[in-house]
């Protein structure tokens, strides 16, 4: 059974008296705890979406601090996918080059006209217009052909 469901039969449930009410209140909230909701992003500070606590530890040393799975303030449970996605576009900004591959002989030297993407292993010929190009048109990793 997942958490929304939990949620949704427990809301239907009769209760009466005022600490019957109470506890299903307080076990509702407990399990909407469970469901991950987005990080906030504020300056470059990332921010419980339930409570507005840090939502990373902040020790000063790039090493030893790390984003939290669960709010320390309040417990609620993070979703960082958002941040990954865009960590994984901004590294592909960064230029890598091309593994370039020999294919036959000129002058009794090897003739690199054959490469691939470092990341997903696209094939470029020289031959062929893609050479040269500046991202890659499989995955759009920048490339570094100098």
């Amino acid at each position: 059974m997942t958490y929304k469901k939990a949620i949704i039969l427990l809301s239907m449930i009769e209760t009466h008296g005022s600490l019957s009410i109470l506890a299903k209140e307080k076990s509702i909230q407990a399990l909407e705890k469970q469901i991950p909701k987005k990080v906030l992003e504020d300056k470059n500070t990332y921010l419980c979406p339930n409570c507005g606590a840090n939502a990373e530890t902040d020790c000063g040393d790039d090493m030893l601090d790390y984003r939290l799975n669960y709010c320390d303030n309040c417990g609620q449970k993070l979703d960082w996918s958002d941040f990954s996605k865009v960590k994984e576009a901004l590294e592909k900004q960064i230029p890598k080059k091309p593994q370039y591959e020999a294919e036959g002989y000129s002058n009794g030297e090897l003739v690199y006209d054959y490469a691939k993407c470092p990341i997903c292993g696209h094939d470029f010929e020289y031959d062929i217009n893609d050479w040269g190009c500046e991202y890659c048109s499989d995955c759009g990793q920048k490339l570094d052909w100098s």
